[in-house]
């Protein structure tokens, strides 16, 4: 049963990257042409179909195998190492998420975007193939490959923005991108010199001395901080996404940072044991207390919204992190729930702006206000999207927040604890000054212009997204059930 079900969802991953690449030749090729509407059915039929299939793919793993009880989910155990193709819970459910994120944007582009639509949806498509091969790669030196491959079509995405910094935001993008990736290879060349090999399944078995622990942890959470991304190297984060269309804020805080964490977690509980993280705690939980509090205190100082979701994307990763190095079963647990949940929310968070800005164009929180008036379909999704990413109980983050801060006190002490609720509150204060400044305030003269609630697609994107924040929320073992 087993092995028939890592075969199954072999098959599903292979035959994904297949449909995927055929389709971004289709969309790409030189002097092809394909109408509007083809275009718009190609995209949605196959991020469609990946989505439905690796549904099935998570479904099989999660009902077809049996789960071994250990505290932390290692790379060999419940994984299916076949052909290169490297799938365990928390890779399934990246790419499931990636897939989902894939269709929703193509619905969205479908409707909003103009002349630019085949480039916008072959950027998505590439960007998708290049993002399901880096989840599932099984040797390191490929996923960093993938992972700086990730960064060209995000460029294409920022340089398709309409304002007039965008190129700008895009060198900020590259540059932070390529100086961390001075750190990655540093620390991808000191593992081989120092186990001979870059494999996943075979890392797991070197042994090492703690002192080139220390000199590994401390390049690859150097090499992924600015792509998480955690402060002081944030500041292209903001940048980009007030920059970059919808399609591109969405992909980036929902998929692209996820991919940072996911790569310092393959890395650091592969190469380094626990008691190397306890020796480096010292020094890494202050910069993530810093990186909490100091998102937290500038997003409630911004007026343009998507800086706003932008700093608090900054202030969560960091705090999710605080998870992952507490070497606590409850902490990693946490670490990965948020992973997915704060992909669901931040997509929610960046569509609602997207669709705000296409209707009054301009993301200046000063001009809105009593949307529940005249869109209120709208403001339930709002609502519910932003009470969520206050980690209100029966939404998703609050699942994974909570298992965080049950593993803090424990590991970290109260100083870090008190510290670190601190910073939620304040992403308590600007989540209700956002949702009362948009929803409940009163009327200006901006709304006049038009009042139009959400059509059938926003609608349907808006109302998936909830789905799964809410359903994840009051059942968080349909997602806790890939990690135990």
């Amino acid at each position: 049963m087993l092995k028939a079900t890592g075969v199954f969802i072999y098959s599903v991953v292979i035959g994904l990257f297949g449909a995927l690449f055929i389709t971004l030749y289709l969309l790409m090729r030189r002097g092809g042409y394909l109408s509007y509407s083809a275009t718009s059915f190609l995209s949605l039929s196959v991020t469609g179909v990946g989505f439905l299939c690796s549904s099935a793919a998570l479904v099989a793993y999660n009902t077809l195998t049996s789960f071994s009880n250990y505290i932390i989910p290692t790379i060999g155990e419940n994984s299916y190492p076949i052909s290169g193709v490297f799938l365990d819970g928390i890779s399934l459910l990246l790419v499931w998420l990636t897939f989902l994120i894939a269709f929703l944007c193509s619905v969205y582009a479908r409707n909003v975007v103009g002349f630019s639509y085949k480039t916008t949806v072959s950027l998505v498509i590439l960007m998708t193939l290049l993002l399901v091969v880096a989840f599932t790669v099984r040797n390191l030196l490929e996923f960093y490959m993938y992972f700086e491959a990730v960064l060209m079509p995000m460029v294409g995405l920022v340089m398709l923005g309409s304002r007039g910094r965008k190129a700008h935001s895009a060198l900020l993008f590259f540059f932070y991108t390529f100086a961390s990736a001075l750190f990655l290879l540093s620390g991808i060349g000191f593992v081989y010199i120092k186990t001979g090999t870059l494999d996943f399944v075979g890392l797991q078995f070197a042994c090492l001395a703690t002192s080139d622990q220390i000199i590994i942890f401390f390049l690859f959470f150097f090499g992924f901080a600015a792509k998480i991304p955690l402060v002081p190297v944030h500041l292209w984060l903001p940048e980009a996404h007030v920059e970059a269309p919808t399609v591109g804020s969405v992909f980036l805080a929902s998929i692209l940072l996820k991919l940072g964490t996911y790569g310092l977690y393959r890395t650091v509980f592969t190469l380094c044991e626990f008691k190397t993280i306890e020796i480096v705690k010292p020094a890494i939980v202050p910069i993530l207390m810093i990186s909490v509090l100091g998102a937290s205190l500038t997003a409630i100082r911004q007026i343009d919204i998507k800086k706003i979701v932008a700093y608090s994307s900054i202030a969560h990763m960091s705090f999710s992190l605080l998870g992952l190095i507490s070497t606590n079963k409850l902490g990693i647990d946490g670490f990965m729930f948020l992973m997915i949940s704060h992909g669901l929310i931040s997509a929610s968070m960046f569509f609602a702006v997207g669709m705000l800005y296409d209707r009054f164009h301009t993301r200046n929180i000063m001009y809105y206000g009593g949307l529940i008036q005249f869109m209120p379909l709208f403001s339930i999704f709002y609502f519910i999207t932003m009470f969520s990413n206050l980690s209100i109980p029966g939404t998703c983050n609050f699942i994974g927040e909570l298992l965080v801060l049950y593993s803090i006190l424990p590991t970290m002490g109260l100083l870090t604890l008190l510290v670190t609720l601190v910073g939620l509150f304040l992403t308590v204060i600007f989540c209700l000054l956002l949702t009362y400044r948009i929803i409940f305030y009163q009327t200006t003269g901006l709304l006049n212009l038009n009042l139009i609630d959400l059509t059938i697609h926003e609608f349907f994107i808006l109302a998936g997204l909830s789905l799964y924040i809410l359903l994840f929320g009051l059942n968080p073992n349909l997602i806790m059930n890939f990690f135990n």
